[in-house]
């Protein structure tokens, strides 16, 4: 199976070296990266979680210019 697109979600400085890496990778291949930083309340998925973390903009802006990730997902409202 082919694939054209992934979402990486871990802790913010997790998140930066994992991100990095797949980026690297994928691009290659000539695959988009998009990225999750925060949590909203909820289930997805079967995934549940209790409370939300919102993205913060200062580390977004960071985030992106570290990892060169093609879109960045936030969690800024309610799910």
């Amino acid at each position: 199976m082919a694939y054209n697109h992934s979402l990486i979600n871990h802790s913010f400085e997790e998140n930066i070296n994992l991100t990095k890496k797949v980026v690297e990778y994928a691009h290659s291949k000539g695959v988009s990266v998009e990225a999750e930083l925060g949590v909203l309340a909820g289930v997805e998925d079967d995934v549940v979680a209790d409370s939300h973390i919102y993205t913060n903009p200062d580390e977004a802006v960071e985030f992106v210019k570290q990892t060169n990730c093609d879109s960045l997902a936030i969690a800024i409202g309610t799910s």
